[in-house]
């Protein structure tokens, strides 16, 4: 099926960089893109007219943290400008020597998560990526079972990831004052072996 979308902005490819197309139409084939410029003169099967929004190749993220995505969506629909978009204030950081337990997104290598948990966090995650544009995707810092669940849901939704176990040699704590803290502890991840996740 031979698809046109008509859109008042759309990103294109000339001349060995992008170029900004105004009241242009992109078509595509299958997972093919036949024509993007100002115009298409030949058949196609259905027309989308996206009014004035913007068409563009799907964007990459190459720093994304598996679950995250719905405190991220709060900072950006919400807007909180005097924190840069940081999450920390939305994400769980536990105090040191603490653990955060019954979220998937703080397992340790091994480490087994409530049913569905994997599933849910892995389906919002990439749905969110997707809904802001990115169709491919590196995921920073997680362990086995979480790139499992995503593999499943970028299989799901054709997005493309670059995926593998994480490693890393410290964790957030807060402080009894309530400030951020990097502790390192490389024996612990070697202990853990691949895929650990302090």
């Amino acid at each position: 099926m031979r698809t046109a979308i008509k859109a008042g902005w759309i990103v294109g490819y000339d001349n060995g960089g992008h170029t900004l197309i105004r009241n242009g139409v992109v078509v595509f084939e299958g997972n093919r893109i036949i024509s993007v410029g100002p115009t298409f003169d030949g058949p196609v099967d259905r027309e989308i007219d996206a009014g004035d929004k913007l068409v563009s190749p799907g964007f990459i993220d190459t720093h994304v943290h598996y679950g995250h995505r719905a405190s991220h969506r709060l900072l950006t629909d919400t807007g909180r400008p005097p924190f840069y978009g940081q999450p920390f204030l939305e994400v769980t950081i536990p105090k040191r020597g603490k653990k955060v337990s019954g979220d998937a997104r703080w397992l340790d290598h091994g480490e087994s998560a409530p049913e569905g948990a994997l599933e849910l966090n892995a389906t919002y995650t990439v749905a969110e990526l997707i809904r802001c544009g990115v169709t491919t995707f590196a995921e920073l810092g997680a362990q086995v079972a979480v790139q499992d669940a995503l593999l499943e849901q970028v299989k799901r939704f054709g997005s493309r990831a670059y995926l593998s176990p994480g490693y890393d040699s410290g964790h957030w704590v807060g402080d009894d004052q309530g400030r951020l803290e990097r502790v390192h502890d490389e024996q612990r991840c070697h202990a853990k072996n691949t895929g650990c996740r302090l």
